[in-house]
């Protein structure tokens, strides 16, 4: 019996000094993609996305009010009455929990893994948002913007201010780009510029001078032009060109699926159409037909006028 009590005696001590050395303070998912383990092309390929829905976002709002489409998805065909504020939901969801931290992510590894292209590329995606922000709605919140439940109601900051900032880390982004050199790593899947840094600084450049041009700083634009380090030729814009596959992924302009392999899409604004097709000149005079044209319409029927006015009478009025 005493052996026997002895032996319990034993395996408790065992037992509590096991739970003592046991670490069960383990908060951390083993699952979870940690900066240390993140993949800085996979990160910089999100944030392209994520740029181009904030891009997408105002523009679907924006070409509706300066009519190149009709405001006909709101039923309504006055400004006043044209959106609603939960209709800009998705724009700051987009930029404040997608972009904004994501590019902070990127700059972060992108630096300690001394990759300035894709850390100069990121704040001037970046860049451009915050400036887009401002121009769409004013005041926005960006000091205290990204700081989780410390602030969960951030509040705004003046439209100059965040411009300031804007063009600071767009001075930021040059000067990370400035330094790379032949052998510094480029980004995979660059959709704008292919990795080229001497293109993203004329995108910055060419950002901080429509920033001059909406503020009407005169000496900023002197300079900027004078320069000559920004984007002036249609080849060097900034843009991503759209692709031609259906599926995995769908690479097409949303108009396309939107308008050919779904319902008739948006109605485009009557003077939108006139400015397309209306007789255009260039600088010697020669005839310019507008390359759009064979990209944005597509006419079904030879003569509109063969149609029952009784059916598409919006045609005829």
């Amino acid at each position: 019996m005493k052996y026997l009590n002895k032996v319990v005696v034993v395996l408790l001590i065992l037992a509590v000094s096991s739970c003592e050395i046991t670490d069960l303070d383990k908060l951390d998912n083993p699952n979870a993609v940690t900066p240390e383990g993140a993949s800085i092309n996979d990160l910089f390929t999100s944030i392209q996305g994520s740029f181009n829905g904030v891009f997408s976002g105002m523009n679907g709002f924006s070409r509706g009010i300066t009519r190149m489409t009709a405001l006909t998805p709101f039923s309504v065909y006055d400004y006043k009455n044209a959106t609603q504020p939960n209709n800009y939901d998705g724009i700051w969801t987009t930029a404040f929990a997608d972009l904004f931290p994501d590019v902070d992510a990127a700059v972060a590894i992108a630096d300690e893994r001394s990759l300035p292209i894709h850390s100069g590329a990121a704040k001037v995606m970046k860049a451009w948002a915050m400036v887009a922000l401002v121009d769409f709605f004013g005041d926005v919140p960006y000091t205290e913007a990204g700081q989780g439940t410390d602030v969960i109601s951030p509040s705004r900051d003046g439209g100059a201010a965040v411009y300031s900032a804007a063009e600071a880390l767009l001075d930021d982004a040059i000067s990370s780009l400035n330094s790379a050199d032949e052998t510094t790593t480029k980004p995979t899947g660059d959709v704008f510029f292919n990795g080229n840094a001497e293109s993203w600084i004329k995108a910055a450049n060419s950002i901080k001078l429509k920033m001059a041009i909406n503020t009407r700083d005169a000496g900023k634009i002197n300079s900027i032009v004078s320069g000559g380090n920004f984007i002036d030729d249609a080849s060097e814009d900034f843009q991503a060109n759209y692709g031609q596959t259906r599926v995995n992924p769908n690479s097409r302009h949303p108009d396309y699926n939107n308008s050919y392999e779904n319902t008739d899409g948006d109605y485009l604004g009557n003077y939108y159409m006139w400015l397309l097709v209306g007789d255009k000149v260039d600088d010697s005079g020669a005839a310019v037909k507008d390359p759009r044209l064979r990209f944005y319409f597509y006419r079904q029927i030879e003569d509109a006028f063969g149609l029952d006015k009784n059916v598409y009478g919006c045609h005829f009025t």
